[in-house]
Parts: structure tokens; C-alpha cells; sequence
């Protein structure tokens, strides 16, 4: 699969309108996976930059805040929109995630400058700060991935929060093992715009049953 400036912008697109209709099941769920499409307008504007200039040096670094926030937004969605307090995990791994991803966040700031199509992505953009520091990004994302996983299982109903759970480990899983070596994390926000209109889908189907 080739993947360019339409891409992106598919799964933006693909993503607004699950987003749109997700809304009506779960507000919270519809404005995270919303905030997480963000991430392919990102590389949409990227991909019209692919020189060292400053318009891609400002968004390489707004989509590595916003790619750091995510947990957090779906933890702030789901007591805003859903009026819920967190659950007990979440309790106190949140605010471990926090310290670690604000930690590696100065860390990559500084190791990171433009994002580019290079000869180890093949053929895609390069989201540099995905790898700074070896095994600390390693810990960085397994934090993230761990984080994504309690908010949701312990805020959704069954067997809703097990569907979401499970959406988030394949897309990760596909974009780690499909797309290995061609920046992993950028393909789980590529293939993380096709979850809302996937869990629309399954409510819709589960609700019948």
C-alpha cells in the first residue's frame, strides 16, 4: 500500500465521519478518536513540506505533543463528557504515564527537527521522536499503550470497553508488525482513524443482538 498526502487524508476524512456518528453512542470515545485523527492532518501538511523549512520543523513538533497527549485527552473526555471519575488504576497509572511522557517529551524536543521521508521509513514519513533514547522509547510507548488500555477498560461497559481494548492492541499490533521498520507508531494513528466507524459497526450489531 502506498502512502501519500491522499492517505492521510482518507483517514482523516474516514475518521470525521465515524466521529461524527460515533458522537451519539459515546461522546467521550467520538472526541478522543477525533483528537487522534489530528495526527493525519499532521501528515498531510508534512507531506506538502518535505523540505527543512520552519512550517515543518512547528508541526513535527505540535504532532509529537499531540501524539503524547492522548492518554490524557481520553481521560479528560471521559470525565468531561462522560461525567465519570476515574477508576482506581487509572488512578495512579495516569499520573505515572504523565511524568514519563512529559520527561521523554523534553527529551525527544530536543533530539528531533523535521520530519521527512527517509531511506529506513521506505517510503513513508519518519516520526523521529517515536525513537529517541532507544529502550526509553520503548518504555515511553509501552506506558501509552498501557495507559490507552486501562482508561478503557475500566470507563466503558462490557462489552464495549473489551472491543475498544481489543482495537487499539490489533491496530497497534498491525502497524508494529505489518509496517515494521517504516515508523510503527504513524501506521497505529493511520489505522486508528478507521476505529470509530468500527466501533459504530459493533455497538450498532451488539445493541440488536
Amino acid at each position: 500500500m502506498c502512502y501519500t498526502p491522499a492517505s492521510s487524508l482518507v483517514s482523516f476524512t474516514a475518521s470525521l465521519i465515524g466521529c461524527a456518528i460515533l458522537y451519539t453512542y459515546s461522546k467521550s470515545l467520538a472526541a478522543f478518536l477525533l483528537f487522534v485523527s489530528l495526527m493525519q492532518l499532521y501528515d498531510y501538511i508534512l507531506w506538502h513540506n518535505q523540505t527543512k523549512n520552519a512550517t515543518n520543523a512547528f508541526v513535527t513538533r505540535l504532532a509529537m505533543i499531540t501524539n503524547h497527549l492522548q492518554p490524557l485527552v481520553l481521560a479528560l473526555a471521559i470525565v468531561a463528557l462522560d461525567k465519570k471519575r476515574v477508576g482506581p488504576i487509572t488512578r495512579w497509572l495516569l499520573p505515572v504515564y504523565t511524568i514519563v511522557a512529559v520527561v521523554y517529551s523534553i527529551y525527544a524536543w530536543f533530539g528531533i527537527d523535521y520530519t521527512l521521508v527517509t531511506e529506513s521509513s521506505r517510503g513513508s514519513l519518519f516520526w523521529a521522536w517515536n525513537y529517541q533514547g532507544g529502550y526509553i522509547a520503548v518504555g515511553m510507548y509501552t506506558m501509552f499503550l498501557l495507559t490507552l488500555c486501562v482508561l478503557a477498560y475500566e470507563h466503558y461497559e462490557r462489552p464495549i470497553n473489551w472491543i475498544f481494548v481489543i482495537c487499539i492492541v490489533l491496530s497497534f499490533l498491525f502497524g508494529s508488525i505489518y509496517f515494521k521498520g517504516r515508523t510503527e507508531g504513524r501506521f497505529w494513528c493511520w489505522t486508528a482513524g478507521f476505529i470509530p466507524l468500527i466501533l459504530v459497526v459493533l455497538i450498532v450489531v451488539l445493541r440488536k443482538v
